[in-house]
């Protein structure tokens, strides 16, 4: 384990003796906390940034999509549409 080191006022130094407090632990758990915060804070950053760099979707994209998959028998990929009047043995499998 590493030792950090942090200089402070004599004052704040002789209140922290008299308090009689494990600041070691309540300092590594205030770091540990803050790591946690900072890091969903990036990730949330992160999200941001790529939702918002990307070109919006034109209207009607949702209506097309919906359209292609329900000419499409349901399914999501060419590789899956079933010949018509098939069952789902007519389904290639992947």
């Amino acid at each position: 384990m590493d030792v950090i080191s942090v200089r402070i006022p004599d004052e704040l130094k002789a209140k922290i003796k008299d308090l009689g407090v494990n600041w070691s632990e309540r300092i590594r758990r205030f770091i540990e906390e803050r790591i946690e915060e900072e890091e969903k804070e990036k990730a949330l950053r992160e999200m941001h940034r790529l939702l918002t760099g990307g070109a919006p979707a034109g209207r009607g994209t949702g209506r097309k999509y919906v359209s292609e998959n329900r000419d499409n028998n349901g399914c999501l990929f060419d590789s899956q549409i079933r010949p018509p009047g098939a069952g789902m043995e007519g389904l290639k499998s992947s």
